[in-house]
Order: structure tokens, then C-alpha cells, then sequence
């Protein structure tokens, strides 16, 4: 008879005491940030970069909905124009880097490397319509035509051959 007093007892405090303890969970307010991807951004300014100098692909770049942008100047900026004029010097460019004479800057320019200047009014003509294509990729992707730029230049620096010139920290140097 003890033991069941005893067992009953314990069981009787055992369950007064567990009401008696209370406990509180102090939950504070998680600060949620916005997480900056550049990723996506890059990949579109990519494709849309890849599909002007390399024609045969279907561009993202629509100017015909800008017509702001589509002529300046006299000078016609939609994505036929622009491409045509870019087929037409691509070869004078590439002559010109593999003689050393021009490379691309940390901008997404060409620029002389030397001194001498040759064939400057395909170069000046060729670094316009780069800032244009830059402008309009921007304004499609909300972003700044110098982002854009930039992403060129690393674009070009891994797609340059073996020889051509590159600018890095102020400085040309050859590809290897």
C-alpha cells in the first residue's frame, strides 16, 4: 500500500509542478534585405551582345520601338543597319588587332594601341555604333550604358585571339 501512496504522490506532484513552469519564446523581427543578382542581368546583356556580332542569331535588341534611337544623325540605327555596317568593317578590324595597331580598352572600345592611326574612320565609326548597341541594350535592361560597356569588354578579353591587345589596369598588354 505504501509503494501505490508513494507512486500516486510522485505522480500527483509531478503534475502540480509541470503547470508551474511557463516558458516564453522572445521571437524578433527578421530584417528581410534585397539580394542584388547581376546574373540574370548579365546573361540577357550577353545573349543580346552575342546576337549583334554574331549576326546569324535572332536579336533581343528591338530599336524600331525607340525611334529616338533608331536614326541620329542621319545615321540609321536599326539592327539591319547596324549590322551591315559591322559586317562591313569586321575584317579591317581584325586585320588591325592582329597587327597590333588596335585592341580593346576596358569600355568596350576600340582603341589605338600605337601611334599610328590607321584606318581611324572605321574605328571611330565602329566605337559609335558600340556606344548606340550599348545605349539600347541599357535602356532594354535597365541598366547604364557603362554596365553594359563593361560587360562588352569582358566579353571581347575572353573572346580576343592569341597576340591581340588588351587594356588592363591602364596598361596594353598581349594576349597569350
Amino acid at each position: 500500500m505504501n509503494r501505490s501512496l508513494i507512486v500516486t504522490a510522485s505522480a500527483l506532484a509531478a503534475a502540480a509542478l509541470t503547470g508551474c513552469f511557463s516558458h516564453t519564446v522572445d521571437v524578433k523581427p527578421v530584417e528581410v534585405k534585397p539580394v542584388h543578382i547581376t546574373l540574370d542581368v548579365n546573361l540577357k546583356v550577353d545573349k543580346e551582345l552575342d546576337t549583334y556580332f554574331d549576326s546569324e542569331k535572332s536579336s533581343g535588341v528591338d530599336p524600331e520601338k525607340n525611334a529616338a534611337s533608331r536614326k541620329q544623325d542621319g545615321i540609321d540605327y536599326s539592327r539591319e543597319a547596324m549590322i551591315q555596317r559591322y559586317k562591313a568593317r569586321k575584317d579591317v578590324i581584325a586585320d588591325l588587332k592582329t597587327r597590333g595597331i588596335i585592341g580593346e580598352n576596358s569600355n568596350g572600345q576600340l582603341a589605338f594601341v600605337t601611334t599610328k592611326k590607321e584606318q581611324e574612320s572605321v574605328v571611330r565609326e565602329e566605337n559609335r555604333d558600340r556606344r548606340q548597341l550599348y545605349k539600347m541594350i541599357a535602356e532594354k535592361n535597365n541598366q547604364t550604358r557603362e554596365v553594359v560597356a563593361a560587360r562588352a569588354a569582358i566579353r571581347f578579353a575572353e573572346r580576343a585571339k592569341a597576340g591581340e591587345y588588351l587594356m588592363q589596369n591602364g596598361e596594353w598588354k598581349k594576349k597569350q
